[in-house]
């Protein structure tokens, strides 16, 4: 960072202009640590003052009255040379994210924080990670929530739920759910005694609004997999504790985001065809195009269920009573996008949802591979792919 003063007087009608510029590499440093600052309290940021990621004047904040979100299951945050490593590199993920139009104001992460049989990496590491890549300088910084423990260390719930949030949203509230998992002697639902089932939800101030997000990591209960269980687990059970307990929460904005653990609808594959069943239940309590007929439905949109519908000449609406053919349309259109057992949701409840993608492991490996010119790149940022959209209020 250079520094300059510009001098300009009229004379005679010409303009003279005396341009004094001082420029040091000891000045450089001192303007640039004050600028950094920490990303979160207590915790020196891992950033240093070099043009490690873009300049500070390309970074674009979400428009006013928008969120730009994003829903990742790290895969214990994976890391070559790190105790992490296995196979991928969510690093790749923040080469994603510096070449989009907004940098995220929320992230909702699980497999953060945790010290399962592969160990995770320290929620601060991502913190520190994405303030690095997107706003070296510090004019854009992020704080951590997680459901347990502490940010710095290896001691949050197994699940790794968190949440990653733009420091200028104030934390308002914070909920901690215990999950059910699948007592398997009675065939019930009970209260997850080992603690790796933990819901987050946390509630934010942003402006004059107010924004509640819940990051998920569900329990799955039973052994024979974690797509088309048939409600064989407790997931929607699970689900049904979340969205009661938002619904009890004064926000403009309600989302729910992460891995459920339990596909949204049971589908078979049938050559190049996929043939739905039937739609789970837990997705089918959660999601508000799917209310009628349902004696619970929590209201909240999907919006891949609304783009497919639209691309099958269908208005998605928790009214319309769906066809057998606009059913087998929609979900067959969802299971193509998003694969048969799609088990990663991100849902909204209040506000439009706009810009709705699936981020595919050869984009974000790519952003990657420009940035840090490594063509030897492992092929994926996670196991799960991740979703962002922007909504507005």
């Amino acid at each position: 960072m250079g520094f300059a003063v510009t001098v300009t007087r009229q004379r005679d009608g010409a303009a003279l202009a005396l341009v004094l510029v001082m420029a040091s590499s000891l000045l450089r440093h001192a303007l640039g640590m004050l600028l950094l600052g920490t990303a979160i309290t207590g915790c020196a940021a891992d950033v240093d003052d070099e043009d490690v990621g873009v300049d500070e004047a390309e970074i674009k904040k979400s428009p006013d009255g928008a969120l730009q979100i994003y829903t990742m299951n790290t895969h214990h945050m994976s890391e070559p040379g790190k105790d992490s490593f296995e196979v991928t590199d969510w690093r790749q993920m923040l080469s994603y994210m510096r070449e989009q139009a907004y940098h995220p104001d929320i992230i909702l992460l699980s497999e953060v924080g945790r010290n399962n049989s592969v160990p995770s990496q320290p929620c601060v590491t991502f913190v520190r990670g994405l303030q690095k890549a997107l706003s070296p300088k510090g004019k854009i910084e992020w704080n951590c929530e997680q459901a347990k423990g502490h940010v710095t260390k290896l001691d949050n719930a197994g699940g790794g739920t968190a949440i990653v949030y733009r420091k200028n949203l104030v934390p308002q509230e914070k909920v901690v759910l215990v999950q059910w998992s699948l007592d398997k002697s009675s065939g019930k639902c009970v209260p997850d005694q080992t603690g790796p089932g933990l819901s987050l939800i946390q509630v934010f101030k942003d402006g004059k609004r107010r924004v509640a997000v819940a990051s998920l990591h569900l329990v799955s209960g039973t052994t024979e997999g974690a797509t088309n269980q048939l409600g064989r687990d407790c997931s929607e059970k699970s689900l049904r504790d979340v969205t009661e307990a938002m619904a009890k929460i004064d926000a403009d904005v309600k989302i729910i985001g992460g891995d459920m653990n339990h596909a949204d609808a049971a589908r078979r594959v049938e050559g190049t065809n996929i043939i739905h069943e039937q739609w789970e239940g837990g997705y089918a309590e959660t999601c508000g195009y799917l209310a009628k007929g349902q004696k619970y439905n929590a209201g909240f949109k999907d919006p891949w269920f609304r783009d497919c519908a639209a691309s099958c000449s269908v208005k998605a609406s928790g009214d319309t009573s769906y066809t057998a053919a606009q059913t087998q349309c929609i979900s067959s259109c969802m299971g193509k996008a998003l694969g048969p057992g799609r088990i990663d949701w991100t849902l909204a409840k209040g506000g439009q949802i706009d810009d709705n993608v699936l981020i595919e492991y050869a984009d974000a490996r790519a952003a990657y591979v420009r940035q840090t010119g490594d063509a030897n790149a492992v092929e994926k940022y996670a196991d799960h792919r991740a979703n962002r959209m922007l909504i507005k209020y």
